[in-house]
C-alpha cells in the first residue's frame, strides 16, 4: 500500500466565521464508509472543531455511506464544497479507493485540484505552510 494510506483524503481550505478551516472529507475503505474533519487553528489541543467520530448521536453514522448528513452539517456551517470535490468522492466510494490524497481549493474564483505534497501551499490565501 503507498503510504498505508487506506483510505482517500480530499483536503479544502476554505472560511468559516472569519477563520481559515481545513475540512477534511473521505472514504475510509476498511469501515466502508465516509469520514468529515474539521479543524481551524482556534481547536484546543487535538480536539478538532467537528468530527463524525466525536458525534455520540451520529452512532449509526459513525461513517455513512452516503455524503447527505455531512453536507447538511457543512449546510448549517454556512460551508460549500466544491462540486468536482462531491463528484471525486462518490467515484472513491464507488471505486473503494484508498491511498489517494487531494487538496481542493478556489483561488481568485477558480477551482483548483493537486495531489496533496505536504510541503506545499496550495491554498495561501487561507492557508500558511508551517
Amino acid at each position: 500500500m503507498e503510504n498505508g494510506v487506506s483510505m482517500s483524503q480530499h483536503h479544502f481550505y476554505t472560511m468559516h466565521n472569519n477563520e481559515i478551516s481545513h475540512l477534511l472529507l473521505g472514504w475510509d475503505r476498511p469501515l466502508q464508509g465516509f469520514f468529515m474533519v474539521i479543524e481551524k487553528p482556534s481547536d484546543k489541543g487535538d480536539k478538532p472543531f467537528w468530527s463524525n467520530l466525536d458525534k455520540s448521536d451520529w452512532d449509526d453514522f459513525a461513517h455513512p455511506n452516503n455524503l447527505s448528513g455531512f453536507l447538511v452539517v457543512l449546510s448549517n456551517l454556512s460551508i460549500s464544497i466544491p462540486q468536482q470535490m462531491h463528484n471525486e468522492l462518490l467515484q472513491d466510494q464507488l471505486e473503494n479507493m484508498g491511498n489517494k490524497e487531494i487538496v481542493h481549493c478556489i483561488k481568485n474564483g477558480i477551482y483548483q485540484r493537486h495531489k496533496y505534497d505536504h510541503q506545499l501551499d496550495y491554498c495561501s490565501e487561507y492557508v500558511s505552510v508551517k
